[in-house]
């Protein structure tokens, strides 16, 4: 009787009731992490500038310079963080023309060593670890510095303004030089923006 009894069971003789239903339709989405570079406020960029911010061509000694760029969130995760690094070309274009005298070469005659940062905000809050840096504390020796600008939300927009100072004590060695760089930005997600 038992071994009948086990048969049955192991069989799935056994009759009961069931209903079966679907929940379909179902899938993951991945959020998006979009950031946009523009000149104009209030335009909701998607991807970086082509052409160069207006910066002087015939600055002085003395002289300040803003550039003003905007950074937007197109995506739809929030960045904790936003950094930004100077890439500079490999040298200075020395233009000095051969009229120029005296040209000693001293640190006053190098136009990297002579242009600063005089002030920095991002989203209106000074981005103090620029204050007073040369183009060649970022970007003239060796590994660009990357330095942390703040957040930026999904959706949200923000103003980086740089304002770049001649050194008055610039000397003739200066005159007619040039240096060519780019801002590179970079935009990293904020972990877990979903989870309570």
């Amino acid at each position: 009787m038992a071994l009948l009894l086990m048969g049955l069971v192991g069989g799935g003789t056994w009759a009961y009731f069931s209903d079966t239903e679907s929940a379909s339709g179902n899938e993951l989405v991945a959020g998006t992490l979009d950031l946009g570079l523009t000149t104009t406020t209030g335009s909701k960029p998607t991807g970086g500038l082509t052409t160069g911010v207006s910066t002087p061509d015939d600055w002085a000694p003395g002289d300040t310079e803003s550039i003003t760029i905007y950074l937007y969130n197109s995506g739809s995760i929030d960045m904790e963080e936003v950094t930004v690094k100077l890439v500079g070309e490999e040298s200075v274009a020395d233009g000095t023309p051969e009229s120029v005298s005296p040209v000693t070469n001293t640190n006053t005659d190098n136009l990297l060593k002579m242009v600063n940062i005089k002030s920095a905000t991002y989203g209106g809050v000074s981005v103090t670890s620029l204050v007073n840096e040369t183009l060649e504390d970022l970007a003239g020796s060796g590994t660009p510095l990357e330095l942390v600008l703040g957040d930026l939300e999904a959706g949200e927009e923000k103003a980086f303004v740089i304002t770049f100072e001649f050194d008055p004590t610039a000397t003739n060695g200066c005159q007619g030089d040039s240096y060519g760089f780019d801002l590179t930005f970079t935009g990293y997600q904020k972990m877990g923006q979903n989870n309570p």
